[in-house]
């Protein structure tokens, strides 16, 4: 089996898993292997959020077709946007902007713990239930399917949007401390980087790229410099 067929599987696999778990057919859409822009076929990066965001105009502007029941989707093989001339909003613009000045390159896919689209974190929860309690079902489901695209696509990192959820994803993909925490960053009492392994790439937990504050220019130079020297020296 071809990369290609084995990613086409695993998005099979996505499209088709609401009928175990109906309450995601509330959701507009699923992300999964979507890359930064259309033409990026690259992979240097895995950029991961916690799950992808929905507006009203993703209802209004690409709605679901006649007899179509399922979540439409954004990834490698069909993104809606693209496919019905849907711009994206401003927060997706400057997520977009962001992951480029932080990873240095636009050789970037997108993935997701949580696959299924919501307006914000407090949405998801209320329609789907807490993310820890998906762990077992929902969780493990993304996280099999995200291992697949990491071992296709083979990024030289995963990096972690947002702090909060670290323990839950650690504990989901089997990650440890790397160099037992000495390689992380701090600029004061602020986090800046969480650095760990899952034994064959490194993972970076960064603050959520939505945080103006927390992520100012001078921090997001920082952090990938600070990456880079790590890479760098994982290499050598």
């Amino acid at each position: 089996m071809t990369n290609n067929q084995r990613i086409q599987q695993a998005l099979e696999e996505i499209r088709t898993f609401p009928d175990k778990h109906p309450s995601l057919m509330k959701s507009h859409h699923f992300l999964f292997d979507l890359p930064i822009d259309n033409g990026v076929t690259h992979c240097e990066y895995v950029l991961m959020g916690i799950n992808p965001g929905e507006t009203n105009a993703d209802w209004t502007l690409a709605p679901r077709g006649v007899g179509e029941i399922y979540p439409t989707e954004a990834s490698s093989a069909y993104d809606f946007r693209i496919a019905k001339k849907v711009e994206k909003n401003r927060s997706a613009k400057n997520w977009d902007t962001r992951s480029r000045n932080l990873l240095g390159t636009s050789n970037i896919f997108y993935a997701e713990l949580f696959f299924w689209s919501s307006a914000n974190q407090e949405e998801l929860e209320a329609r789907f239930g807490r993310l820890k309690d998906l762990k077992k079902n929902v969780l493990l489901f993304c996280k099999e399917q995200n291992d697949v695209m990491f071992k296709e696509r083979r990024p030289k990192a995963v990096v972690s949007s947002g702090l909060g959820n670290m323990d839950l994803v650690s504990d989901l993909y089997g990650l440890v401390p790397l160099d037992a925490g000495r390689s992380d960053l701090r600029s004061g009492n602020t986090r800046l980087l969480i650095v760990k392994t899952d034994g064959t790439r490194p993972w970076f937990f960064v603050p959520h790229l939505s945080n103006s504050r927390g992520l100012s220019r001078e921090r997001i130079t920082m952090i990938r410099e600070h990456m880079q020297g790590l890479q760098t020296q994982l290499c050598s």
